[in-house]
């Protein structure tokens, strides 16, 4: 038998062929709904001389395996794919997909219900352009979406940023969602949420080789808990291993890397110090929403040693002033907050690494 065909995979049972062209598609794929703008969504790590840039992502391609064959092909078509965008349908309980016509909207793709995860890179920062209209509000959108997909993602920036090393401290409008738009999260929801994206700039042959975007390098968005030192570890090593663009070029990601697997325990500690802060940004959120008395607001957030920025509740929207959430105490016993954290969303911190076959990022490369 040659080593690159199976002659006998006719004389195989139906059944087992369709087993076998179904395990060919791919696994959990990340939808983007927008772009990431440059100049208000860096990638990460922090402290990086210049900014790299963002580009669309070929998640929504048809996957390659629908090429070999019209049995392969008519697998994948009934792979339950659903459409998003222009093209969507109205779900089983006769609500309609809210279009979201913006400029940074990426054309429709082939999102597979209850199976692939939606993430959003906008955040409210984006209405900041002068030189381009402010972006619609996408979180009717994103809410629908969410709720028909396996997962939904989303990045730090539009609840609580994350920085390594721990100076979070600024909850602002430019960075944050409004507490009016806490409603739009539900708590039977997995919300990921992306504190660092961190690109790999591979062509797609080394991407494949790699098997860090899937089998055939047609995952190229993978959410990693960011606690997963070894998982960080894989994507560290194929990035010192790519032959299209020495390590070197990119020692921004040299310190991110440094950070995640060879300082791991001091960088776990700061995505705990940032969990437990977004838990306190999501209290504040609630308290504005449901206009908790002032009496109980003394009792659930307690007086900080020294000033901690402005008074949390002396705006109808946002302190005048950043504030230090580490030197912000909430009380967790009371029975309010308890009852709070227990109707909280579940959010997990990520990494999303992300394959790019460009030299974008590169002074005087093109994209």
């Amino acid at each position: 038998m040659s080593a690159k065909g199976f002659p006998k995979f006719q004389d195989l049972p139906v059944e087992l062929r369709l087993m076998i062209w179904s395990f060919c598609i791919p696994r959990c794929r990340v939808y983007e709904m927008d772009l990431a703008r440059t100049d208000e969504h860096l990638t990460f790590p922090a402290g990086a001389e210049r900014p790299r840039e963002l580009w669309a992502s070929p998640s929504g391609r048809i996957p390659i395996i629908s090429r070999v064959c019209r049995e392969a092909r008519e697998v994948v078509q009934k792979s339950h794919f659903y459409l998003t965008g222009e093209e969507a349908q109205t779900d089983e309980d006769g609500v309609p997909y809210p279009p979201w016509d913006a400029w940074n909207t990426n054309k429709p793709v082939r999102l597979r219900k209850g199976f692939d995860v939606v993430h959003l890179h906008w955040h409210r920062g984006y209405d900041r352009h002068v030189y381009l209209p402010g972006a619609p509000n996408p979180w009717p959108s994103f809410q629908w979406l969410a709720k028909r997909a396996a997962a939904a993602s989303l990045s730090a920036e539009s609840l609580h940023p994350f920085n390594y090393d721990g100076n979070n401290k600024a909850f602002s409008p430019s960075t944050t969602i409004g507490y009016e738009e806490v409603e739009y999260f539900s708590p039977q929801v997995l919300y990921y949420v992306v504190l660092a994206i961190v690109e790999l700039h591979m062509s797609d042959s080394e991407a494949a080789e790699a098997q860090v975007f899937g089998a055939l390098g047609e995952e190229p968005i993978q959410l990693v808990d960011p606690r997963d030192t070894a998982s960080v570890r894989r994507f560290r090593d194929v990035w010192r291993c790519r032959q299209s663009r020495p390590p070197s070029e990119e020692p921004d990601l040299a310190e991110f890397f440094s950070r995640a697997t060879d300082s791991a325990g001091a960088f776990c500690e700061r995505v705990e110090q940032w969990r437990q802060e977004l838990e306190k940004v999501w209290m504040w959120h609630k308290c504005l929403q449901l206009s908790v008395p002032g009496d109980v607001l003394a009792e659930i957030w307690a007086e900080p040693a020294g000033p901690a920025g402005a008074p949390i509740f002396g705006f109808p929207t946002v302190p005048s002033r950043p504030i230090h959430w580490t030197r912000r105490e909430l009380n967790r016993q009371h029975p309010w907050v308890q009852t709070q954290l227990g109707l909280m969303p579940r959010f997990e911190p990520v990494l999303m690494f992300r394959h790019c076959n460009n030299m974008c990022g590169i002074a005087g490369a093109g994209p």
